[in-house]
């Protein structure tokens, strides 16, 4: 069975970037098994341009989870956005999935 972070209970071992990370890594997905990380980057791309954008992750996140908040989308991109465009592209999401 595999847990999210949103069921996670908060505990100041559990930072907010291993939360947002393990979300990102711990995702199961019953039609296939993924390991890897090109495959499920393109599951979160759902445009396919490349890159990972706040709707996107919403979606994504809302089809496994009961609720996500704005904020929480906001704060997971800004988190691991290293050139500040407000999206993840797939150079970003590696080096997040490398942080794992």
């Amino acid at each position: 069975m595999t847990i999210g972070f949103w069921h996670c209970k908060e505990t100041p071992l559990l930072s907010f970037q291993k939360k947002y990370t393990l979300y990102f890594s711990d995702v199961e997905d019953s039609d296939d098994e993924i390991g890897d990380d090109e495959e499920m980057f393109k599951k979160y791309d759902i445009d396919g341009d490349g890159f990972i954008t706040h709707d996107e992750l919403k979606k994504f996140v809302l089809k496994r989870h009961n609720s996500v908040t704005d904020s929480e989308i906001s704060r997971m991109i800004k988190q691991f956005d290293t050139d500040g465009d407000g999206r993840i592209s797939y150079e970003e999401y590696q080096t997040m999935m490398l942080q794992r």
